[in-house]
């Protein structure tokens, strides 16, 4: 039999290992047909590079492909329930320290995946992989970032800290904090027994973070290492223009809640000159009528306030302290309202409905297709 034929009819007669199957399903696949897989197997050269790999020969203590897919199976519900149980935890967490993402996501690894980083590892055992189960928190701003982490360690044990974004300050790209975890151990009850022990990823980026390790993934470069000579410049620049985007971003958010703070600073007294001279915005408004309001409540949509607020100023009413006189002229008309309808306006339809009375530019505007009733126009304080 010549060598060619004995090279095909061991291939032809010899089962794939599950990797190798796993790779001759990609699109790039390069399996080469030819080669038996005998000239495949315990090489550490072919372990770096794109040759297939059968686990089952790279060494006795590594994982094989069978292992994965039993294992992995095995625990399928359980990790289900992690899936279910980490987003429930995290929701929870942040919600209760009053920090506001722009999403959460969570997911749990598909098998096909599984295997493909069990190949490019090599794990001894099932528990190495530790971010079969994930979830990311998407953060509005990098001063959210701590935040975010203390809340992550109030509800679960912490095993391991990554902050990606200052290990390496040369690094390539943008990155960010990722975070080992489990179940407080403390945790006792059917709830918990299969899944407290297994160890899931929790990544806490800012939307700049996110959007460039979206863009970096697009790009399929690895390190800094693999970006042509030609093309460092503009990554180097475009990496810093997103790092640039986000510390903007949070100086504009700090200065907005300094703004804000100022703001209610200034509206402990009504009647002072400054806070009356203030110009009309979003913030003034808001801190204006939690203090004219202060028994009502104060959940309002900021849509709401916003649109409030560009009301207010079509009606050519720009300072507190023109709009101050014309809620308080309302006010009357407004309470014996809402005493008629049976149930409180909050601060936006307080300042809504007192404005609505006193002032007829505002009626109008508000109310472009014709007037409505308000029976109580009596009970407004004259001007």
């Amino acid at each position: 039999m010549s060598a060619c034929v004995q090279r095909r009819y061991e291939f032809m007669t010899t089962p794939l290992s599950p990797f190798e199957i796993l790779r001759c399903m990609s699109p790039s696949c390069t399996y080469d047909r030819s080669m038996t897989r005998s000239q495949t197997r315990g090489s550490k050269s072919a372990v770096a590079s794109s040759e297939p790999v059968n686990a089952d020969a790279i060494g006795p203590d590594l994982l094989t492909g069978d292992q994965v897919i039993e294992t992995y199976n095995a625990r399928l519900p359980a990790l289900r329930s992690l899936v279910e149980e980490v987003r429930f935890t995290i929701d929870d967490a942040l919600a209760t320290a009053g920090i506001s993402v722009s999403s959460l996501e969570s997911r749990l690894k598909e098998l096909k995946s599984t295997l493909k980083k069990v190949e490019d590892k090599s794990y001894a055992d099932f528990d190495q992989i530790t971010d079969i189960v994930g979830a990311r928190i998407i953060c509005m701003f990098r001063s959210d970032l701590d935040a975010a982490k203390s809340a992550m360690e109030s509800c679960f044990d912490i095993i391991e800290y990554d902050d990606k974004s200052i290990s390496d300050p040369a690094s390539f790209g943008y990155m960010s904090l990722h975070l080992l975890a489990k179940i407080k151990s403390e945790y006792e009850g059917p709830r918990y027994g299969k899944i407290k022990n297994q160890i899931f990823e929790i990544q806490i980026r800012t939307i700049c973070m996110h959007a460039w390790s979206s863009i970096q993934h697009s790009l399929e470069y690895k390190g800094f290492w693999d970006v042509p000579i030609s093309l460092k410049k503009d990554i180097n620049a475009l990496s810093a223009l997103f790092y640039l985007a986000d510390t903007q971003f949070a100086a504009v958010f700090a200065a907005k809640t300094a703004e804000f703070a100022k703001a209610v600073e200034n509206s402990s007294g009504l009647e002072g000159v400054a806070f009356n001279a203030q110009e009309l915005d979003f913030e003034t408004l808001t801190a204006y009528a939690e203090s004219k309001f202060p028994s009502r409540s104060a959940n309002t949509k900021k849509a709401d306030v916003s649109k409030l607020v560009n009301e207010i100023k079509m009606a050519n009413i720009n300072t507190i302290g023109e709009l101050d006189r014309q809620v308080s002229r309302g006010i009357p008309a407004m309470e014996a309202d809402e005493n008629k309808r049976g149930s409180s306006y909050n601060i936006v339809g307080a300042v809504r409905v007192s404005l609505s009375y006193a002032s007829k530019t505002y009626h109008d505007i508000t109310y472009p297709s014709g007037p409505i009733s308000r029976p109580f126009m009596d009970m407004v304080i004259p001007e």
